[in-house]
């Protein structure tokens, strides 16, 4: 009986998390002026999904699930979502009314979005050029110009 009620509650917590979205490297949740600024989060890029093929103007290959969830608790008037990797990648960013904004060499070959974001919750997917080719990277969330990829370290 205690095998049943732990496989039981094994599939509540993968159903809450199918039910809330899943992703390959976690959740970040954010709220207007947090500190410290900037946050950061790490993963290795890459997939075997041209991201293209969701929107003219994305680049690189994603996974099908989100690497990172981003859950803006708070509206933010102007954020800048960017990644740092010694191999050369790119952003791909889903808006919660399902929308993509995407960016490529926003600072050399590091990635940067800068946009307003409503309160809501954003997949974000770092592809990489090749299928196949897979590079660790930082991923940062700042509210300051002062911020670049650069900065992030990894």
């Amino acid at each position: 009986q205690a095998a049943a009620q732990a496989a039981a509650a094994h599939e509540m917590i993968l159903a809450g998390a199918a039910a809330a979205g899943a992703s390959n490297f976690g959740t970040v949740q954010l709220a207007a002026g947090f500190v410290p600024d900037p946050h950061t989060a790490s993963g290795t890029s890459g997939g075997s999904i041209d991201a293209s093929t969701w929107q003219a103007g994305c680049n690189g290959f994603v996974t099908q699930q989100p690497d990172h969830l981003f859950v803006a608790s708070t509206a933010f008037a102007n954020l800048r979502v960017m990644a740092h990797s010694q191999g050369d990648v790119t952003l791909v960013v889903q808006k919660p009314d399902g929308t993509y904004v995407c960016n490529d060499d926003g600072e050399g070959t590091d990635p940067i979005v800068e946009a307003a974001f409503p309160a809501g919750t954003y997949k974000v997917w770092i592809g990489s050029y090749q299928a196949g080719t897979n590079s660790p990277y930082t991923l940062g969330f700042t509210e300051l110009a002062s911020v670049t990829p650069g900065s992030l370290g990894g």
